[in-house]
């Protein structure tokens, strides 16, 4: 859960929001065949000075693993479109917020990463 809460709080540190170009792969696009190494580790490998668009990006350019199952990944997706829908005016209690509202769509991802990346 931690990883999780980790990537919310890298999206809203300092500076982090103001690019919002879109410039990264689309959730629906992404690679399913991340190892599952790959998969955890892209918390771990984000920049706290990454722009909001990095940290999508970093997300999609690395997929999910190949036995992720398909609920898990919509519900991968579904957090993925969380972090795109905060706002760059947005501050921790907002995406805290987003976050918290789509608990339900979001359950199988997070329990897939305490399962396999805590």
């Amino acid at each position: 859960m931690k990883r999780v809460l980790s990537v919310a709080a890298l999206v809203l540190a300092g500076g982090v929001l103001s690019a919002c170009g879109g410039g990264y792969t689309a959730p629906e696009d992404a690679p399913t065949d991340a190892s599952v190494d790959e998969f955890c580790g892209v918390t771990d490998d984000i920049d706290t000075d990454a722009s909001k668009d990095e940290v999508i990006d970093a997300f999609t350019s690395v997929g999910t693993p190949e036995d992720m199952t398909d609920e898990q990944r919509d519900s991968w997706m579904a957090y993925v479109e969380v972090l795109e829908s905060i706002d760059e005016d947005a501050d921790f209690s907002d995406a805290s917020d987003a976050l918290s509202e789509s608990q339900e769509d979001t359950q199988a991802y997070i329990e897939y990463m305490v399962e396999n990346c805590a």
